[in-house]
């Protein structure tokens, strides 16, 4: 008799077989991998815009005046303060999941804008203003979230030349 040189189709399905758990495993792994690493790509993302609005709302709002009295609106989702004697307004507000900013002319007895520009600045899920002081602010705590990062922080106020009376 001859010599045959071939597989059987018993090596042939137990090759195939290994073959199919490593490529599976490998899938596995690969959509682990893929999976935190876009996990950890959109708490960046969040962390980044969450900063953002955070820093240009820290440098506005340490200009604001101290004074309690000289605030149009004080409330735990808006803030609203004189910008300068020119009777401009700027405004801090979250809305629809939003956080704004707004400026222009604001009638603190009617509680309406007069004028307004307003421009949307991050999208936000939580929002809180907590000024310190009776008379005078000292700082006000900011606490933002977008439901994956939340940032709390104290903004001290500086400028006090709104308060001279």
């Amino acid at each position: 008799m001859r010599n045959q040189s071939g597989v059987t189709l018993f090596e042939c399905l137990l090759y195939i077989a290994l073959f199919s758990f490593i490529a599976t495993a490998s899938v596995s792994i690969v959509g682990r991998l893929w999976q935190s690493s876009m996990k950890a790509a959109q708490v960046e993302r969040s962390r980044l815009t969450l900063y953002s609005a955070f820093d240009a709302l820290a440098r506005e709002i340490k200009s604001a005046p101290s004074l309690k009295k000289k605030w149009k609106l004080i409330s735990q989702t808006c803030l609203i303060w004189p910008v300068n004697e020119k009777k401009k307004d700027r405004c801090w507000s979250m809305r629809n999941n939003t956080l704004f900013r707004a400026e222009g002319i604001y009638n603190a007895e009617r509680e309406t804008w007069e004028k307004k520009q307003s421009s949307s600045v991050a999208p936000i899920t939580k929002l809180c203003f907590t000024p310190n002081g009776t008379d005078r602010i000292t700082h006000i705590a900011v606490m933002l979230s977008d439901g994956i990062t939340t940032i709390e922080e104290k903004i001290a106020l500086q400028n006090r030349r709104l308060d001279a009376q």
